[in-house]
């Protein structure tokens, strides 16, 4: 601060920029606003300029100048001056045009009653631009003051959150704060009961545990959500040799009926959560004509979600059921299905018990995998002397060790069958067994 106004000037301009120098820049600005008042404009135009793109364009893109008016602030140094608090607020929110979640969080930190005219205006005309990265930015410090209690926050976050389903969706994984705001996970909550039960476990991936007390509903549901997404299906068969294995949920399996149970409750939610309805009866009831019924019901429900090619079932879903609708592109296909259990063409529960033994005691071979010819899709009454769901997909495989002659056979194997979905399934075993050996 030694010398003239020039020299004091050039000095802070060179170290504005530079975050090494900030401590030193906010005392000497400080002492601006204390014994030189008459340089606060000069303070004041230092955080305009560095927004600017002419001097130093990576600044200006980041908006280094609302960064460095949100420290002034945070401060203190115009906290008495009320001119100087407007004018640097007007910097500082300008940070919600720029990419820096951190600003945006340091934002809603210094908020302060007087301001609220400011950030209201602000806030509230980022939420109507078009621009999406925009608008995002704008509910990230608004979702912050709601955090912070802040009344006017709290009344236009609930006027200006989005009806659109998919909207909302899209929203809610864009916004930072979202994993450690209360009023934004219960908009996810929300958005899960609104959702095709295929986005459940993306969303309750969103809230982190105990951001709720244990007796929210959302919190009872969300490790049940997530349990029943990323779970393997049953205790898991050796597939062809061994360096693979298969997990496709037996019919009685009280780990796999616990979880389904819980989630066979849900009134108003998406229709799509019928698919646990639909699971729990045919754990109690595993049989042709409970598949037939259960298929049929789900057709108007899951049709679209098929269409959409977005199901991806709960692998703790018993197989039959299972198998049929991961083969299923469309609600015809389901009926299909449905009249196909109805006829036994499918088998029944002895030929289902049958297949799970023989699983259990020889693992899928295979001569298991040429005998499933499309004909057969996604299974027949004779899986229970050979074949097995080939309808779930890869995903239901785990590799366990590399073994040079399993992959010899899988390779030789893929090469002498005819083009089918088996030949298909072989292709995805040998690149899931391939990208988990190391070299």
């Amino acid at each position: 601060m030694e010398g003239g106004d020039e020299d004091v000037e050039v000095r802070l301009r060179e170290i504005a920029p530079i975050p090494n120098w900030r401590n030193v820049f906010l005392f000497a600005s400080g002492k601006c606003f204390a014994d030189r008042q008459h340089l606060r404009d000069m303070v004041l135009s230092i955080c305009t300029r560095m927004n600017e793109r002419q001097g130093d364009q990576i600044a200006g893109i980041h908006l280094a100048g609302s960064g460095l008016a949100i420290e002034l602030l945070d401060d203190g140094l115009s906290r008495h001056q009320p001119k100087y608090v407007e004018s640097f607020a007007r910097i500082a929110i300008r940070a919600l045009d720029g990419p820096n979640d951190e600003f945006h969080e340091q934002l809603a930190s210094i908020y302060e009653p007087k301001l609220e005219q400011i950030y209201f205006e602000e806030i509230t005309r980022r939420l109507h631009d078009r621009r999406n990265n925009i608008q995002v930015n704008a509910w990230n410090c608004l979702l912050r003051l709601v955090g912070y209690r802040v009344k006017w926050a709290q009344e236009i976050a609930d006027e200006y959150w989005p009806s659109n389903p998919e909207v909302e969706v899209a929203l809610l994984r864009q916004i930072p704060c979202v994993r450690s705001n209360r009023w934004a996970a219960n908009k996810v909550f929300e958005a899960v009961r609104r959702s095709p039960v295929t986005k459940a476990p993306e969303l309750a991936r969103l809230v982190p545990a105990k951001l709720f007390q244990d007796a929210h509903p959302f919190e009872q549901m969300r490790s049940h959500i997530l349990r029943v997404s990323r779970g393997i299906g049953g205790p898991g068969v050796n597939f062809i040799g061994g360096a693979l294995r298969y997990f496709p949920a037996f019919m009685v399996r009280q780990r796999n009926r616990d979880l389904i149970e819980n989630l066979a409750h849900l009134e108003d939610w998406h229709p799509s959560w019928g698919i646990y309805k639909s699971a729990a009866k045919f754990i109690d009831e595993p049989t042709k004509e409970c598949l037939a019924q259960e298929l049929r019901e789900l057709a108007p429900v899951l049709g679209s979600e098929l269409q959409a090619g977005g199901l991806i079932l709960s692998a703790q879903i018993p197989w039959p059921l299972a198998a049929c609708l991961e083969m299923c592109s469309d609600q015809a296909e389901m009926l299909d299905l449905a009249n196909k259990a109805d006829s036994g063409v499918l088998g029944g529960k002895e030929d289902w018990a049958a297949a799970e033994g023989r699983w259990a005691e020889k693992g899928i071979t295979f001569a298991d995998v040429v005998s499933m010819s499309d004909d057969r899709l996604p299974f027949d009454a004779n899986i229970g002397m050979s074949g097995f769901p080939i309808g779930l997909p890869y995903r239901y495989l785990r590799f366990y060790f590399p073994d040079d002659s399993v992959l010899r056979n899988l390779f030789t194997l893929h090469s002498q069958m005819p083009k089918c979905v088996a030949r298909s399934f072989i292709a995805r075993a040998i690149h899931r067994s391939l990208s988990r050996v190391s070299y």
